[in-house]
């Protein structure tokens, strides 16, 4: 860590072994592929890797993606979960143990005309509901008869998307389990698989299944209305955002705070500045009154975000020069900050841009 860093992220390998001893206790039947997509979900593709090193393969977004963590990982199934390719790119993965995903027909095209030294475990995408990626059920029993003869394809694995499963009440994903656990008594699939974190959290049945666990590997809930769902699954975040402050200073009421002076303070009290801004992946949107965690309190943001500072009332609470604030993480739940941005904890885990500093902690 530089000598006085403003702005880190701390990584706790530890939790995402925890996490994912943890999904795997609730889904004893199930085989597990840990999705370490976009560097991990912003935690660090070569801390992943080694830390879910226990799962059953993983899930990464592209053929780029996979060949870079073949070089961590010699030997577990990885698989491209979006990853268009051509006959130069099947080449490229070539007895390589990486499975791609078949969503379209040029890409069986591409397994036609590639000359393999083996062949290939694929999956084959149906759409079910999510409207993106995949054949629908109508196609299935002639694609995947296509495939089956073909010398580069060496087994079929079956895949859909949940589109909704983010949300407890909308019933479109029981629809689409339950159309995808009929197509997939269809054919000798070698795995099947549906559920993302959302799933699991919904508690659709895995039995049998290769479950894709993404978010909640990280000890974060994807579900849009959580109360406390994470720790209910006793998840530990496993990234924790950290700035220092930088300033504190008494202020008189109606003390504007901020560019636009969009705040003014209602009475005398002591802002602290901390050096962390929107240049750091701390979301320009967050409102007045947005959590931040410092020596065991609870402060609110006030003022706007701006690029490398934010502002945050203290009123008496004993929080000096040099303290450390969390933005988000232990004590300060992502999934909240987050909705309070008007987004999702997706988008502040993968934002967090290059210039803070990463820290891998050991959480023991």
């Amino acid at each position: 860590m530089p000598p006085h860093p403003r702005a880190w992220i701390e990584i706790d390998p530890v939790a995402l072994e925890h996490n994912l001893t943890q999904i795997q206790a609730r889904l004893p039947q199930s085989k597990i592929m840990a999705v370490i997509k976009a560097d991990a979900y912003g935690h660090g593709l070569n801390i992943a890797a080694k830390a879910l090193r226990h799962a059953d393969e993983f899930g990464v977004t592209d053929f780029v993606e996979a060949l870079t963590l073949r070089e961590i990982d010699a030997f577990k199934a990885i698989t491209v979960l979006s990853g268009d390719f051509n006959v130069q790119d099947l080449l490229s993965i070539d007895a390589k143990n990486i499975r791609p995903v078949v969503f379209n027909s040029a890409q069986i095209e591409a397994l036609e005309n590639a000359k393999l030294s083996e062949p290939l475990h694929v999956w084959l995408k149906v759409d079910t509901g999510m409207g993106r990626l995949g054949f629908n059920v109508e196609q299935m029993q002639a694609v995947a008869g296509r495939l089956d003869n073909l010398a580069s394809v060496a087994s079929i694995s079956l895949m859909t998307h949940l589109a909704n499963a983010d949300d407890i009440h909308n019933l479109a994903s029981a629809e689409q389990v339950d159309t995808f656990l009929a197509l997939s008594k269809t054919y000798d699939w070698r795995d099947i698989s549906i559920l993302n974190s959302g799933g699991i959290f919904n508690g659709f049945d895995a039995k049998e299944q290769l479950a894709r666990p993404g978010l909640m590997m990280y000890g974060t809930s994807p579900m849009l209305s959580d109360s406390g769902v994470a720790e209910t699954f006793d998840l530990r975040p496993a990234m924790t955002f950290k700035a220092r402050v930088i300033s504190v200073n008494k202020v008189a009421a109606g003390t504007t705070i901020g560019y636009g002076s969009a705040y003014i303070t209602e009475s005398e009290t002591n802002i602290a500045c901390i050096s962390c801004g929107y240049a750091d992946g701390y979301p320009r949107s967050l409102p007045h009154g947005t959590p931040v965690f410092i020596n065991g309190h609870i402060v609110p943001l006030v003022g706007r975000v701006s690029m490398d500072l934010i502002t945050v009332d203290i009123q008496g609470l004993p929080i000096a020069y040099g303290d450390i604030a969390t933005l988000w993480g232990q004590h300060n739940p992502v999934e909240k900050i987050a909705g309070l941005a008007s987004t999702i904890a997706y988008d502040l885990l993968v934002g967090v841009t290059p210039r803070v500093h990463r820290k891998i902690i050991n959480g023991r």
